[in-house]
């Protein structure tokens, strides 16, 4: 049994990270444990681009991400659903993790000259001149709920949708509203993750600034979806959500929360995982859930995600469910389950498992 009134299926996945598009070979990639040389997303194929160029030039380098995510996540659990009745449109759900605006530095630079009065920023002068040196389609780049809204757009979604501001746990909340939307008949179909940039030369400013570089975080960029609905995939192995939760971690010991959360087990009391994926920020988070998954796991496999995919933000719990997802489609474990672990600079736990096959 899970948290929800009824079984939550994975019907299909995307990701798109520094190993290229796709979530299958993730789990091959993290366990080699070599890092891309760069950690930004590879040229996407010609059908795997989710808009027009002339399109792209009003997203931000996340809103692109996710909205090639959300076609590609489509299009693995083989289209939109199908509409019960006629004039009735069942929609699909959107519930996304979100980092900051990633607008272009040129229109940026462009904003801020115009407001400059001495050497100084001059807030009178932004609202007079500043706001009209940019495009009035900056708006666009600039609002982070539009990293959900362009891909929803492109792709007809029409369903109910929220973008939630994540440096961790808003992910894990994106995917836990999914979870609850499809168990409770909202929506049959619900498209749960994240997709951000930690490349834009403002939001790795503002991760120098606060020290996580110099503390072993790698900004890297990337986005990944799960497809959620009532009931298991025809066209790869069932997979289903049983666990999303949350946990509280600010002033207290994260390695602590982690060994909790492990020993606690899923509800129903279902098997102790086979493997554990982790998404930690840097050193220090890195060491406190391997030493909690060292403390609690006993022969079961630790995949750290961020040692190879970098760290992107809003997006890094979301790839570390495609990892999982991916450990879940080798031979041998399809009758498994995974559990991962991230840890944001929010300072709080998620935890989520996925549990394959006929698995209890």
């Amino acid at each position: 049994m899970s948290g929800w009134p009824r079984p939550v299926y994975v019907q299909g996945a995307a990701a798109l990270s520094a190993c290229g598009v796709g979530w299958r070979g993730l789990a091959a990639f993290v366990r080699q444990g070599q890092r891309p040389a760069a950690l930004e997303v590879p040229a996407l194929a010609a059908n795997d681009e989710p808009c027009e160029p002339r399109q792209r030039k009003l997203m931000s380098r996340a809103a692109y991400l996710g909205a090639a995510a959300i076609k590609l996540a489509l299009r693995a659990r083989g289209g939109l659903p199908a509409i019960p009745n006629p004039g009735v449109e069942a929609g699909v759900a959107l519930y996304m993790g979100v980092g900051a605006s990633g607008g272009d530095m040129a229109e940026l630079e462009a904003m801020l000259g115009a407001c400059v009065n001495d050497s100084r920023f001059d807030l009178a002068r932004f609202g007079e001149a500043g706001l009209t040196a940019a495009n009035p389609l900056f708006a666009f780049q600039l609002m982070n709920n539009f990293t959900l809204c362009h891909g929803a757009i492109l792709g007809g979604l029409q369903g109910s949708n929220s973008a939630f501001f994540s440096r961790g746990a808003g992910t894990v909340t994106a995917l836990r509203e999914a979870a609850f939307a499809v168990a409770t008949h909202e929506t049959p179909v619900a498209l749960a993750g994240g997709a951000d940039s930690a490349l834009h030369p403002v939001t790795r400013a503002e991760l120098a600034r606060g020290g996580w570089i110099a503390r072993d975080l790698g900004p890297a960029e990337g986005a990944a979806l799960l497809a959620l609905g009532g009931t298991p995939s025809q066209d790869q192995p069932h997979v289903r959500l049983t666990r999303a939760e949350i946990h509280v971690a600010r002033g207290g010991p994260l390695g602590e929360a982690a060994a909790a959360a492990l020993a606690a087990g899923p509800a129903g009391g279902a098997r102790r995982p086979a493997a554990l994926v982790i998404c930690p920020w840097g050193a220090p988070a890195r060491a406190a859930l391997a030493a909690a998954a060292e403390r609690e796991m006993t022969g079961g496999e630790i995949l750290d995600a961020s040692v190879v995919l970098g760290d992107a933000l809003a997006a890094a719990p979301a790839l570390g469910w495609a990892v999982a997802l991916d450990w879940l489609s080798g031979t041998g474990h399809e009758q498994e389950s995974v559990v991962v672990l991230s840890a944001g600079i929010d300072g709080e736990l998620g935890v989520v498992e996925l549990i394959g096959g006929g698995a209890p």
